[in-house]
């Protein structure tokens, strides 16, 4: 921390961290936060081309790599102030030299940013956004108010550092006392290793895409399942989004693996998380969580084949969701509209683009409570087509545009484009999405 504040790492100062995991990458993130800094993380099995855009485009002030990830894109460093190497000799003899006393935590106002993460962008250029402290903290506490992450508790920090679940994987065990299980580089793709992890009840808390569940499930994994009320290690929920979650995976994991499954939706541009609702088979309750019966997301109860989906339920804390037509007009229950964010987890913007800014993040023309804001706040246009269940909970339909989700991951079919006509030899390009048969499987 001491070495950050010293190449001037502060409020709105931005650190990229290109580093595997490991316990050297928590320690330079959280030194970003407690100095008030705003961390980029970079996968390091990005192209070169890639991170290069990215340390450019977000205006970086430091670097933070090691010395083979240094090797391999350190052509890209090289107009930035300062890069530290971490295992590098001479880094690693300061480092053991600077004073060991405490450091006191840097004030920051809430809407300073905290950190920037890269999206698909639809004109083949990834777009940052920008995520305030105020933002990030209350995801942490709203995380913390519902799933009651125990002192010594797991959390599998599994999510590739290029997609923004993996931040609070990071920080919101450290911020309640519990642990940080970090997955090896690439154990993400296989999901042999992750049942692995799963199975050795060191891990209370996982997320993981429909997808990966369902191959999970395919391959016969079981997770070490945390003894109700008994205090014992192991998984208590499984945490799944950024894909369609059908009724009946969610049936498959709840009745196999005897843990509790929460559905969750949320853009990038609002910190992650935004809306939640478990999943329960009909005439079972616990209590906690929003419930979100079988009925309601189109079967007829547990272990029926479950052909609908599961909703994404309720707002977060201090935060908003409204369904409007394209008039911008309230639509009833049942009707499809576009869903629209408010509250306190919006991101700033995109880094950058002030006129993308403008047309994503629009006027409220609404006012009053349930996180909505005032008249003149900001609404964040999520671009995804979604509908009110007559229980009061929302349903995902599709998407208003060209974006896609492959294996959770948020893909702007025109970068891809982009990209293939930039091709020698290529003259145009046409991507389109074909969907399998199994569960969320793309």
């Amino acid at each position: 921390m001491r070495l950050l504040g010293g190449l001037g790492v502060g409020p709105e100062v931005r650190v990229v961290v290109v580093l595997g995991r490991g316990v050297v990458l928590v320690e330079v993130v959280a030194a970003v936060v407690v100095l008030g800094g705003v961390f980029v993380l970079v996968d390091s099995g990005w192209p070169v081309d890639r991170v290069g855009f990215v340390v450019g485009d977000c205006g970086a002030s430091v670097v933070v790599t090691s010395v083979v990830l240094g090797e391999r894109f350190g052509g890209v460093f090289s107009g930035v102030g300062s890069v530290v190497v971490v295992d590098d000799p001479g880094v690693v003899a300061v480092w053991e030299g600077l004073d060991g006393s405490p450091v006191s935590a840097v004030g920051v106002w809430e809407g300073s940013a905290v950190y920037v993460v890269y999206t698909s962008g639809s004109t083949g250029v990834p777009k940052g956004v920008v995520v305030s402290q105020g933002a990030l903290l209350n995801l942490v506490w709203w995380r913390q108010s519902v799933f009651g992450l125990g002192v010594g508790e797991g959390v599998f920090a599994k999510t590739g550092f290029g997609f923004d679940p993996a931040i609070p994987e990071l920080l919101w065990p450290l911020v309640v006392g519990g642990v940080v299980v970090l997955a090896v580089d690439g154990g993400e793709r296989d999901v042999e290793y992750l049942g692995s992890v799963l199975g050795s009840g060191v891990v209370g808390f996982v997320e993981l895409v429909p997808s990966v569940l369902a191959a999970m499930l395919e391959v016969g994994v079981v997770p070490a399942v945390a003894g109700v009320g008994s205090g014992s290690g192991g998984v208590r929920f499984v945490s799944s989004g950024g894909e369609s979650l059908t009724v009946g995976l969610a049936s498959r994991v709840w009745e196999r693996w005897g843990v509790r499954v929460v559905n969750t939706y949320g853009p990038a541009e609002a910190a992650v998380e935004v809306t939640f609702a478990e999943f329960e088979p009909v005439g079972f309750e616990r209590a906690g969580l929003e419930r979100v019966g079988l009925e309601r997301a189109g079967s007829g109860g547990s272990g029926s084949g479950g052909s609908g989906v599961v909703p994404i339920g309720v707002p977060v804390d201090n935060t908003g969701v409204v369904v409007l037509d394209g008039w911008l007009r309230p639509v009833p229950v049942g009707v499809v509209g576009e869903l629209y964010v408010s509250g306190v987890q919006l991101a700033r913007g995109y880094v950058g683009r002030a006129g993308l800014t403008a047309g994503r993040f629009v006027a409220n023309p609404f006012g009053g409570g349930d996180g909505l804001g005032g008249v003149g706040s900001r609404l964040y246009r999520t671009g995804d087509v979604v509908r009110w269940g007559v229980g009061g909970e929302l349903v995902f339909v599709g998407r208003s545009d060209f974006q896609v989700k492959v294996r959770g991951m948020r893909v702007e079919l025109g970068e891809v484009e982009a990209v293939l006509a930039g091709v020698v030899g290529v003259g145009d390009a046409v991507v389109v999405l074909h969907s399998g048969d199994g569960d969320g499987v793309g």
